[in-house]
């Protein structure tokens, strides 16, 4: 499959410093419970849509009625309990980044005093 080749030899085990990339790998490595590789990255696009482009933000704020709902795109992706873990792992992704920024300004702080 050459979908998942290029998966492999250009994004797998490569360094993310970006956190909607980071995001976007967790959510898709997470997917292997339900899926294996060649079928997720057929569906990236799908991936990418309903997760708003994986935004841990926008993702942290979905509605959880109209997500979860018998109707919406996602179910047609992933399982209710899957789809939770998703936004589960977009609100805890954020306090990490939020206790990072925060551990950065108070280093920076102390190296400007020093």
């Amino acid at each position: 499959d050459p979908c998942y080749t290029a998966f492999h030899d250009q994004e797998w085990g490569v360094p993310v410093h970006d956190d909607r990339k980071l995001f976007e790998m967790l959510v898709l490595s997470g997917a292997l419970a339900e899926m294996a590789w060649p079928v997720i990255l057929s569906k990236r696009d799908a991936f990418r849509e309903v997760f708003m482009d994986f935004d841990p933000l926008l993702v942290s704020k979905l509605n959880e009625k109209k997500f979860l709902g018998p109707c919406s795109p996602a179910r047609s992706l992933l399982s209710e309990h899957r789809l939770r873990t998703i936004v589960e792992n977009a609100h805890e992704l954020l306090k990490v980044i939020s206790s990072i920024m925060s551990l950065m300004l108070s280093i920076s702080v102390q190296i400007l005093i020093l």
